[in-house]
């Protein structure tokens, strides 16, 4: 004779009507929790990258200002102190300019928020910008911080063809 056997299951494993309620409220609540979390967090991100773009525009417009001042002045001090054979500044347009050496060589030296360049007969080479928390500079290919000043005397010796 056969035997019927039923099972039943009980899902909510042992927990009343109302209790899962409460515990898909209580999820609900935790998922939309994390939610509202990672939209926080988004926005803050994107302000922050905002924020950094702007340091960046800023103080990356200033350094550039400051090289082609440093690169002018070395052409002018140069050539008050050897006017036979003078160093040419040329600025370009806004965003770049160029050197032409006593034996008629060439650097051109651009500019943009994210890197300057620049670009000789016989080398070339770049720094790329950072933004530190509010802290700005460029970084040389050791990942150095790297001021004015140094930057103009490399651009100097590659358009010589010293040795940076």
């Amino acid at each position: 004779m056969p035997i019927a056997l039923s099972i039943s299951f009980n899902w909510s494993a042992g927990h009343s009507k109302r209790d899962n309620g409460r515990m898909a409220d209580d999820f609900v609540n935790h998922i939309n929790n994390h939610l509202k979390s990672k939209k926080t967090e988004s926005s803050i991100e994107n302000r922050k990258a905002l924020q950094d773009e702007e340091i960046k525009q800023r103080r990356a417009v200033q350094e550039w200002a400051a090289l082609r001042e440093w690169a002018k002045k070395f052409c002018d001090d140069i050539n008050q102190r050897n006017d036979d054979n003078p160093f040419v500044f040329k600025p370009l347009d806004g965003n770049s300019f160029e050197i032409v050496s006593p034996d008629k060589k060439t650097i051109k030296v651009k500019f943009s928020s994210d890197e300057i360049s620049y670009v000789s007969d016989s080398n070339a080479g770049s720094w790329s910008s950072v933004v530190n928390g509010t802290e700005f500079y460029f970084l040389d290919s050791s990942l150095a911080p790297v001021h004015t000043a140094t930057m103009g005397q490399a651009i100097i010796k590659s358009l010589l063809g010293m040795r940076t």
